[in-house]
């Protein structure tokens, strides 16, 4: 998704660092809203334990640094 789909968008942007953390902040979106569709048809998913707001912060710190590892992989 990131080199078909993100990369030509993003030509401009010249520190490939951003790109990761732009494509790991879309891949956060297309997270959460995937899992709002599921919730949607199998019904209400069970809910976490814990703090939302900590969980929030972990998954997109963890989407964007997988976002910054795809995106110093990737060569031209």
């Amino acid at each position: 998704m990131y080199v078909f789909l993100l990369l030509p968008l993003l030509s401009k942007v010249k520190s490939r660092i951003l790109k990761g953390v732009i494509f790991g902040m879309a891949a956060f979106v297309f997270a959460q809203i995937a899992m709002m569709v599921m919730g949607a048809m199998f019904g209400n998913m069970p809910s976490p334990e814990g703090s939302m707001v900590l969980m929030m912060i972990g998954s997109i710190m963890g989407h964007i640094i997988y976002g910054i590892v795809v995106a110093l992989f990737v060569k031209k």
